[in-house]
Order: structure tokens, then C-alpha cells, then sequence
């Protein structure tokens, strides 16, 4: 587990912090149902390198969007998928 700031997190992936935080925003589910990964710590905001990695590997098949349209891909407790899809891949 590497936790990063959101400096960091935003240099690792070539993009500027304010994208970060941006992803972090509770309103940001109703544009992606596979929401960014991040830890609140109080204030602070961080981020697990190996969760961001997982999550940008979904977002190159097409994020939730596809996992959603699969009814079978719903977990036994109803989830969205999202989780199912991501302990399964």
C-alpha cells in the first residue's frame, strides 16, 4: 500500500491537482457510477497508488457503464458491480 497526497497523485498521473480534486467530489457519481478512490483522513485527502491503479484499468473497458448494463454482475447484497467487477478482474 503506497498512500499518496493529492499533489502527488496528480504528478503520477500528468494532470493538474485540481483534476484530482475534482474526482474526489460527492457529485461527481452522476457523470461515473465507478467512483475515484480516495481515503478521507479528517481534512485531508489521500489516495492508495494500487486502488487508483485499478480504478484507471476499468475506466480503459469502459468504466461502470458496461458493468452496469449486466444485470449478472450484481453482487449478491444488490451493489452496483463495481466491486464484483474489480475483485474479479
Amino acid at each position: 500500500m503506497e498512500i499518496l497526497t493529492p499533489a502527488q497523485l496528480a504528478e503520477r498521473l500528468h494532470v493538474k491537482p485540481s483534476w484530482v480534486y475534482e474526482q474526489t467530489r460527492k457529485r461527481t457519481y452522476v457523470r461515473n457510477a465507478d467512483s475515484f478512490p480516495y481515503i478521507k483522513m479528517g481534512l485531508y485527502l489521500r489516495f492508495d497508488w494500487n486502488d487508483v491503479l485499478a480504478w484507471l484499468e476499468r475506466q480503459k473497458r469502459g468504466g461502470c457503464s458496461k458493468i452496469l448494463a449486466s444485470s449478472s454482475m450484481k453482487g449478491p447484497s444488490g451493489s452496483d458491480g463495481c466491486e464484483t467487477a474489480a475483485r474479479a478482474a
